[in-house]
């Protein structure tokens, strides 16, 4: 008899396609083990290494230049320690080396970070640059630099308080439909750039970069008497309508002040929401499928692929993911602080206790552009390109 298949008999074909199918999961196994040893987090050997290069058996220094980072308790708060030690060295020697006297400054640090009035300005700041720094570790996990979080936080920023001075709801519908709109604002701008990097290839920087212009141009447009904005009366200051007092979020002053702590300045009301949006994103990243599925995309896209999961999908994804928290970063002084978005909004650098200690060398100056005035003085254009501070008439 001959050993050739029988067409009639396709029980060798089936056998063949059985075989094939084996193969193929067996590969997709191994691409989805690969990916988990390859994950910096997962145990086991590292990617392209062998057993003694285990960060857990190799010299620390060694580990930290491979990019593989400490792994135990004493190295991780010994590293931002030695760091922060490092960078005050260099600091006093250059103090030095300009005539300053460096222990006078480090003290005269020390004593800002101790007053009230800092006090509150730090905890002010730190819930804007702790949404700033969630928004773009959520791009990190997957390897995406999202360097557009400024263009994202702004146009959020500014369409939300359109929507908010436009309404009139009762607490907390307003506060609500304000944070909802500033996060969908938010994540609809960072897609842009996720849907050009999966279907055009184009670098999520470049774009990023290229939309945080066009976002500025976009609020410059719309930031005008005869749009969306109005004239601040008695100043020639432009803002879009104040929201009124059912959409605002009060201070945590009296919650503090219950607790015995009384601080002279206004803690932003939205503070508690920078902390539950930390926490959620290291359950998400570290103890949900999602958050597995989004590292493993970032390590090996085609490990993602044959596991199930669209990496193209996940670039999108994480990019609105990462929109949508940068558009959280206005919402504390929004509903907190200024009612309003004006000329006069701050960057994420500024807050309203520094707004309201503007220097009287930037009042008095007219070479300079700045972006805030004290309360005593007003913003006035002195060119097409440039504004000062001149101080109201008591009038």
């Amino acid at each position: 008899m001959s050993d050739a298949k029988d067409p009639e008999h396709p029980e060798s074909e089936h056998g063949t396609d059985a075989a094939a199918e084996s193969d193929a999961a067996a590969e997709s196994d191994a691409a989805v083990a690969k990916a988990e040893r390859d994950e910096p987090d997962a145990p086991g050997v590292p990617s392209g290494g062998s057993p003694g290069d285990d960060p857990d058996k190799i010299p620390a220094w060694k580990a930290i230049l491979q990019g593989k980072g400490p792994r135990n308790l004493a190295l991780k708060i010994g590293a931002p320690v030695v760091a922060l030690l490092i960078s005050l060295v260099i600091t006093m020697i250059l103090l030095r080396a300009t005539g300053a006297a460096p222990f006078a400054a480090v003290q005269s640090m020390v004593e800002y970070g101790t007053t009230d009035n800092s006090i509150v300005d730090i905890l002010n700041r730190a819930t804007r640059y702790y949404l700033s720094a969630v928004a773009v570790a959520i791009g990190f996990r997957m390897g995406l630099l999202n360097i557009g979080v400024d263009g994202q936080y702004r146009l959020a920023a500014f369409l939300a308080a359109v929507l908010g001075g436009a309404l009139a709801l009762p607490a907390p519908l307003g506060q609500f439909f304000v944070i909802v709109a500033a996060m969908a604002v938010g994540g609809v701008w960072a897609a842009i750039a996720g849907v050009l990097k999966v279907t055009r290839g184009v670098s999520e920087v470049l774009s990023t970069i290229m939309l945080n212009a066009i976002a500025t141009g976009l609020i410059a447009y719309l930031l005008n008497e005869d749009r969306l904005a109005e004239l601040s009366p008695g100043s020639n200051n432009i803002a879009t309508p104040q929201i009124p007092e059912d959409g605002r979020v009060g201070s945590l002053n009296g919650f503090l002040a219950a607790l015995g702590i009384d601080l002279p300045g206004q803690v932003y009301g939205l503070l508690p929401l920078a902390i539950v949006v930390g926490i959620v994103f290291w359950i998400v990243i570290n103890f949900t499928r999602f958050g597995f599925d989004l590292k493993v995309s970032g390590l090996s896209p085609s490990a993602a692929q044959a596991s199930g999961v669209s990496a193209r999908r996940m670039i999108v994804v994480t990019m609105i993911m990462s929109g949508a928290i940068a558009g959280l970063i206005g919402m504390p002084e929004l509903l907190g602080g200024s009612y309003e978005y004006s000329l006069n909004f701050p960057a994420v650098s500024a807050s309203p206790a520094s707004r309201s200690r503007c220097s009287a060398a930037t009042i008095r100056s007219a070479s300079r552009s700045p972006r805030c005035c004290s309360r005593s003085s007003t913003r006035v254009r002195t060119s097409s390109r440039r504004w000062t501070c001149r101080r109201r008439s008591s009038g």
